[in-house]
């Protein structure tokens, strides 16, 4: 037994995976109960290793959950993301016609100045 705990580092060896099960479970228990380790307890596990077990925590982050599949829009969210389009490009629209028409206008003013000033007002 000392052997075995030398080669792995100093962690405890148990023979049986349902004996380091129950030990896991304990230590889970007792780790809730008083909030000792903070959360950490989450993380222990039984692992193995050669022909014993361990119980350990598990510092890498969890498994990544995949991406959900991609949802096909509904009939309504076409819609209303069609009325939002729609309503992006009339903005657009307005304001160019606003803006073409005080080109126009001030193409107009110079025009009418130079009128004037070929009269010799």
């Amino acid at each position: 037994m000392k052997n075995a705990a030398d080669k792995c580092n100093g962690k405890e060896p148990y023979f049986t995976q349902a004996e380091a099960e129950a030990v896991c479970a304990n230590l889970k228990s007792i780790a809730k109960r008083t909030g000792q380790g903070g959360r950490s307890w989450r993380r222990l596990h039984v692992y193995a290793c050669g022909n014993h077990f361990h119980i350990g925590r598990s510092n890498s982050h969890a498994l990544l959950k995949p991406l959900p599949a991609k949802k096909i829009p509904t009939t309504g969210e076409l819609r209303r993301k069609l009325k939002r389009v729609e309503a992006a490009i009339d903005g657009a629209q307005r304001h160019r016609a606003f803006l073409l028409g005080q080109i126009i206008e001030r193409d107009r003013q110079r025009d009418y100045q130079a009128a004037l000033d070929a009269i010799g007002r």
